[in-house]
């Protein structure tokens, strides 16, 4: 049954559980195994932003692709409204279902105009029949993203990077989907208008009731803009919370390292940032897998830490959180 309400309070739209990628990569006659992401359970609301923040190679622009079904997952299962996204048609789950890509000018086609872009989801998804209807859609969306309707006439090329940008917006909402999923919007954009396109997407989720995932490393952002922060590391979620909560009071090192590195003058450092910004390229795959990196890591992080209740809604999978009687033997020790 597909929900009619939306905020924090409502039912997910969009749902994994124990959602997985994993590659083999083969050469020089060995094989390893790279767990771009690893179990992941995510609910996405409608009328709310969820932000998957990380560094490159987190697994969070992995985690997009997963949604739209352009990668296939290893396990785990994608629920659209309680059906098993595998099970439906591709068409259909991408009516409900569509994603704004990083980069606007390598997703329009540079042959065609901003009007051809818009009109060929509304015609392949029926929301607009052939002529004026069409025409007078196009118009409408433009419009819904602060553009003139004369930029149907337009090729790519003649548009601004924030402009792109919000055509691609456009397109992504010809189809009137219910999830919307962003991958880095603004991180191809020029600082001065960025801030623009997130105004946009918050007024679309208060006007349209969309769920929206946020992908981006800028963890600043996401205290503005999303109502929940996932932080993932090398595939797997350290901590989650309200957008406040894990900016605010991060419990786990690694969140405290992105907020460390986002400029503020008049922030007290939390973590030894020039220890932690040093280790290896990558990270183990039992355990902790940032523990290489952590200035606190200890014997016991070799194992898979819990994820911790820091407040009812906000956890983290640090064994800092545990109580030290509580730990394993081992982990009584510093490293």
């Amino acid at each position: 049954m597909t929900s009619t309400t939306s905020g924090p309070g409502a039912e997910p739209v969009l749902r994994t559980t124990s959602l997985a990628k994993h590659y083999t990569l083969r050469g020089r006659g060995r094989r390893r195994t790279v767990r771009a992401v690893d179990d992941l359970d995510l609910a996405l609301v409608p009328g709310t932003v969820t932000a998957v923040v990380g560094e490159s190679g987190s697994g969070k622009s992995t985690v997009a692709k997963m949604l739209v079904r352009l990668v296939r997952p290893s396990s785990g299962r994608i629920t659209l409204d309680g059906r098993d996204a595998g099970r439906m048609n591709l068409r259909a789950y991408r009516k409900d279902v569509q994603m704004v890509f990083q980069d606007p000018f390598a997703s329009l086609n540079s042959v065609h105009t901003i009007g051809y872009h818009l009109a060929r989801p509304l015609l392949n998804f029926g929301r607009a029949r052939r002529g004026a209807d069409v025409a007078g859609k196009v118009r409408d969306l433009l419009q819904r993203v602060k553009l003139d309707p004369q930029f149907a006439d337009k090729l790519p090329h003649e548009l601004s990077g924030g402009q792109r940008q919000r055509a691609a917006i456009a397109r992504a909402l010809a189809s009137e989907p219910r999830v919307l999923l962003a991958d880095e919007p603004i991180s191809m954009l020029d600082v001065s208008i960025r801030l623009g396109i997130l105004n946009l997407l918050g007024e679309l989720r208060d006007t349209d009731g969309l769920a929206i995932l946020y992908v981006t490393h800028d963890i600043a952002s996401a205290r503005y803009f999303a109502d929940r922060t996932v932080v993932m590391y090398a595939g797997k979620v350290v901590e989650s919370g309200t957008a406040l909560e894990v900016t605010d009071q991060p419990a786990h090192p690694y969140t405290q390292l992105l907020i460390s590195a986002a400029p503020d003058p008049q922030r007290i450092e939390i973590v030894d940032v020039s220890r932690a910004s040093s280790g290896a390229a990558s990270a183990p795959t039992d355990g902790c897998r940032f523990r290489d990196r952590c200035p606190f890591a200890m014997d016991v992080c070799r194992q898979q830490p819990p994820d911790v209740a820091v407040t009812p809604s906000h956890t983290a999978a640090c064994w800092l959180r545990v109580d030290e009687s509580q730990r394993p033997a081992s982990g009584r020790e510093a490293a």
